[in-house]
């Protein structure tokens, strides 16, 4: 095969959406593609195992067809959004990372690992999607590293990385989904604040948090969160549910980030009491003591002589893509004396996959 014929994908799918991303020799994306949701997890609750699995795979399939349709010419567009078809994929790949949101166990990956194999006419076992996180850990050349998710959901994973660019779990915790409980929820403090007899009108965050909700108080928040709308069928209802939690955390946001570049959140006294600056405060606590915990973990399984200096971590979701937040969380973790070698903040994770892929190579290959 060519230099100039070398490429690399990354398939990053998610609960909103399936991205595929396509890179060159030189790390450059010269094809993207998309197609709907396929959280694994979800359609799992609603149909069969196996036809979950070939729902999800079915949304792969589309969104690499779309992005290989630029490459090889049939779109002049690098983001494609073209319905193509096609059984076997007309690229061939030097490397590959499909990463899927609830792919959690071997059991999980039997179903989809045949349709994947015999797509790509080679063996491709998929991931958690969180783990698409390690490719920061490509780019500096560091074996270990920790995949960071805050948004809707909440997840930190300790990676090893083997010399096949494989990323290995080596622990987690978190990532039990949001109706178990995500650190520092919010309508889950004001409803506790409510039922102790602390919420007051002088914090208008509570108001605003019924409002969002459409419930007369906080103490109905729990119930309000829990209701599905039986008039949808059962994915979208469920995905309905997660947006409507989703969609609060700009309340929370605004109300310690008042700037419009919500850059920097207010550290007076004034506003430790308030439920949004408790809310934004026991998330970075939490967080911060989780990422501890898991590199500690980490240190027992690997040896002591792994340490935070020599790892990278990698962070996405809608709340970590705030710097005032990051900021926070890092200076959390340096007061538990956690310094990563690298960290940095990972918008497009099936891009930033593809492009990983495709410098690791560049570094294997004189």
């Amino acid at each position: 095969m060519a230099k100039e014929q070398r490429y690399f994908l990354c398939v990053d799918v998610g609960g909103s959406k399936t991205a595929a991303s396509i890179a060159d020799l030189s790390g450059s994306i010269v094809g993207r593609g998309y197609a709907g949701s396929a959280n694994l997890a979800e359609v799992r609750c609603w149909h069969s195992q196996s036809v979950g699995g070939e729902r999800c795979f079915a949304r792969i399939q589309q969104a690499v067809n779309q992005a290989a349709a630029a490459v090889t010419g049939k779109s002049s567009s690098v983001d494609v959004a073209v319905e193509t078809k096609q059984d076997v994929s007309s690229l061939k790949f030097e490397d590959i990372w499909v990463g899927i949101a609830g792919c959690d166990t071997t059991y999980d990956q039997r179903k989809i690992e045949p349709l994947l194999t015999k797509f790509f006419q080679r063996p491709i076992t998929p991931m958690n999607d969180a783990l698409l996180l390690s490719s920061h850990a490509l780019l500096t050349g560091s074996t270990h590293s920790v995949a960071l998710v805050v948004g809707t959901g909440s997840v930190i994973i300790g990676l090893e990385l083997q010399k096949t660019t494989k990323p290995v779990q080596l622990c987690r915790k978190g990532g039990n989904g949001h109706l178990l409980g995500d650190h520092g929820s919010a309508a889950r403090m004001a409803a506790d604040d409510f039922n102790m007899g602390l919420s007051t009108t002088s914090d208008p965050t509570y108001a605003s948090l019924c409002e969002h909700y459409g419930v007369s108080d906080p103490g109905h928040l729990p119930a309000k969160i829990h209701e599905l709308d039986l008039s949808l069928d059962a994915i979208t209802a469920s995905n309905k549910r997660k947006l409507l939690i989703s969609d609060s955390a700009p309340i929370i946001l605004c109300a310690v980030a008042p700037q419009s570049n919500g850059s920097t959140f207010p550290t007076s006294s004034s506003d430790d009491k308030t439920l949004a600056w408790r809310v934004i405060t026991c998330c970075v606590d939490t967080i911060a003591t989780d990422i501890h915990d898991v590199f500690e973990r980490m240190q027992s399984l690997v040896g002591s002589e792994l340490k935070a200096d020599q790892m990278a971590l990698g962070m996405t979701g809608g709340i970590i893509a705030r710097p005032a937040f990051r900021k926070m969380l890092m200076m959390a973790l340096e007061q538990r004396s956690i310094r990563f070698n690298d960290s940095t903040f990972i918008e497009n994770a099936a891009d930033h996959g593809a492009a990983s892929l495709s410098r690791a190579f560049g570094r294997r290959t004189p």
